[in-house]
Formats: C-alpha cells, structure tokens, sequence
C-alpha cells in the first residue's frame, strides 16, 4: 500500500467536568481515578498502557461514555480532540484538562491509503488535500460539522447521512453512477486469537506469517500490497476516496 500526504493530525486528550478541571494538571493526578473509553481502539490502549494509576471502565461506543462523566461515575474520558468537540458544543460543563498523554502515543495522523501503482491518483489525492489545508478548510470542515453533530438532540448517537447529485451533460443521459459509503466501528472478536493484534498492522502481518492461512490470503500476505487488520473507523478511506472523485467529476462537469 502506498500513503497519501496526511491531511489530519489529531491530538488524544482527557475530557473532564468542567468543575474538577483544576485538580488534573498531569497524568498522575488521575491516579486512583476511573477513566472511560471506548472498548478495542487507540484511546483503550493509551489508557491501558500509559495510564497505570487509573481505573479503566471501556464502553461500546463513546455517547455512551460521556454521559458516565456528566453524571460523576465516571472521572474523565479519553478520546481523540476532533472527536470531542460536538460534546464539548453539546455540554458546555466537560472541558479537555490540561494533563497531556505521553508524547508517543498523544498524536495520531491520518492519511488515505491507496493500493501501489496508482501514482497519478495519489498525486491527485495529494494535490487535493494540500489545496484543503492552504485554504483552511479541514479546520473549517472539523468545527461546522461538530457544530451540526452537536445539534443532532433527537439522536443520542449523532449520526447524520449526507446525500448529494452531480448531474452530467446537458441533462438527458440516464446513465448514473452511484457511490455509496457509511462509516462506522467494527468490533474484533471475529479476530478470535488474533485479537489482541487486531488494531495493530504490522505486528498482525507478523504473526500471520507464522499461521495456517488459505493460499489466496498467504499471496496477499507476502505481496506487501495489503494492510492485515481492522481499520480504526469502518470505511472512513473508502469514503474518502469518494469525495476526491465526486471533486474531481463536478471540476470536469464545470469544464464542459
């Protein structure tokens, strides 16, 4: 696989009460604490890792970790910074505290990842996200969005669908081309013994060197061309994918 320029550097950070924001200047004034986080990703293991003095309560799915600390059975809530800013719009009394994660698990980049020999699509992906971050426009994308989650009251899990029609031509061809995407988390007890290496690429590829694989998956495997695992948010690259395209056909469709 071959990676795009990163278009995201996401900060992982400790959401608390606003009135108890004070007592946490660092990561050991949450010892004897309890600390939420969503079960099998990045925040779990940070917690679980770099975090020894706490108590660790993991959850299925974040909404249901935040409503834990607005109600004080739960002190704090790892999670990512972009992460947190519809519930930070949605509750005004949780702030991030000023403790900080150590610095080799606190930052996470995000890029898209493209089968090798796609050059000239990863160039245009790339060309893309630099006119997005020269234009301000992820910054600007990350607040109007947590903005809207944050409106969403009728629906505890935020969740939005997006929808939109380029028409091509002058309008008569019945032709259509439909890309579709959701993004969501998939849990890993599909893994079986694998799990604990599910969230983790290159240490999967390792282990799966030594196992019984199906002759198609053990020709992926020493390829080098496929990535092993479960991605930290269900088709969020395919998604992606999507929107450089939908950008690309709608600049062509202006051309004539």
């Amino acid at each position: 696989m071959d990676f795009s320029d990163i278009y995201l550097k996401a900060e992982q950070r400790i959401m608390v009460r606003k009135a108890d924001a004070d007592s946490y200047k660092d990561i050991d004034s949450f010892n004897d604490k309890t600390i939420a986080v969503q079960k099998n990703t990045t925040q779990e293991k940070i917690a679980q890792g770099s975090m020894p003095g706490v108590s660790v309560t993991s959850m299925e799915k974040i909404p249901l970790a935040v409503p834990e600390l607005t109600t004080n059975k739960e002190d704090g809530v790892v999670i990512e910074s972009t992460v947190a800013q519809p519930y930070l719009i949605a509750n005004p009394d949780l702030v991030l505290c000023d403790a900080e994660l150590p610095k080799d698990v606190r930052y996470k980049d995000t890029a898209i990842a493209v089968p090798k020999s796609n050059e000239d699509f990863l160039e245009l992906i790339n060309e893309i996200i630099k006119e997005c971050q020269d234009a301000g426009l992820i910054d600007q994308w990350i607040d109007e969005y947590s903005s809207i989650a944050a409106e969403q009251k009728e629906d505890p899990l935020h969740r939005r669908n997006a929808m939109a029609l380029l028409k091509g031509g002058d309008g008569t061809e019945r032709d259509t081309i439909m890309l579709h995407g959701h993004i969501d988390i998939v849990g890993v007890d599909d893994f079986g013994r694998y799990k604990p290496y599910a969230f983790d690429c290159d240490k999967l590829a390792e282990v799966f060197r030594d196992a019984e694989l199906p002759e198609e998956a053990r020709r992926d495997l020493e390829s080098g061309d496929y990535l092993f695992g479960r991605g930290a948010c269900d088709m969020k690259g395919g998604d992606a994918v999507f929107l450089v395209l939908a950008k690309h056909l709608a600049e062509q469709a202006r051309l004539g």
